[in-house]
């Protein structure tokens, strides 16, 4: 699951903690339902639905839980962001290929606290950076992660095997490059930029690999991106 919390906005209950009573913000939850069935000795899921729950008491009581991802078989990986200016709530995931559906990263979002969600719109299609867990690698999923800066523009960062345009100037395209983008209104996305390294960091002679990426956004409209990398110095 992901959770997030506003800032209370005007209207907002209040809430006692040791005795001290202070306005809190709504508080969100996102979840997926898995709908699985068993086949011989094999766990084959069916569906991966996300549910989204609010609760405006600072945790109280919660809302009747919604689904959120449309009509996408296979959803994991959600992360939120709320825009602090309006209190718009943005909720990022991975769609998993199943049948006609690719593997993407969509995004839906609210600006009535949560009770109401847009259709999913799609930021683009992802030929994700993921790997089981073996002698040479750990398990590793390719879920984004997401921001709003202070006008209010949607960042979302995420893993990917490819770099821009479907390849890396250089070597080493089987490898995983961290890909970056931005919305000022969610329904319009440009070409992703390449952030991790384009050039192998010394003493390295390969670019390595970087994954789990996460944003943050200090202050004014800038976003930072720290990662962690993975390389063989031979």
């Amino acid at each position: 699951p992901s959770l997030a919390v506003d800032l209370p906005r005007p209207g907002a209950q209040l809430c006692s903690v040791g005795g001290q009573f202070f306005p809190g913000g709504n508080v969100y939850v996102v979840y997926t339902v898995i709908d699985s069935h068993l086949s011989g000795t094999t766990v084959v899921t069916d569906s991966a639905k996300l549910y989204l729950s609010r609760s405006t008491d600072c945790a109280a009581k919660w809302s009747t839980p919604i689904m959120i991802s449309g009509a996408s078989t296979l959803n994991q990986g959600s992360v939120m962001a709320i825009d602090t200016r309006t209190g718009h709530l943005f909720v990022v995931w991975r769609r998993i290929s199943r049948g006609t559906d690719t593997n993407a990263l969509l995004v839906t979002k609210s600006t009535d606290g949560g009770k109401t969600f847009s259709a999913p719109v799609l930021i683009r299609n992802i030929t994700p950076f993921e790997q089981g867990t073996n002698g040479v690698s750990f398990r590793t999923p390719a879920y984004p992660t997401a921001v709003t800066d202070a006008d209010g523009r949607l960042y979302v960062a995420w893993a990917e095997r490819n770099g821009p345009s479907g390849g890396v100037p250089g070597a080493d395209k089987s490898d995983c490059r961290l890909m970056l983008s931005n919305s000022p209104d969610r329904s319009t996305w440009p070409p992703p930029v390449m952030v991790s390294p384009t050039a192998p960091l010394a003493p390295l002679i390969r670019l390595g690999t970087p994954f789990i990426p996460a944003l943050s956004v200090p202050s004014g409209p800038c976003s930072h991106v720290s990662y962690h990398l993975s390389a063989n110095p031979t």
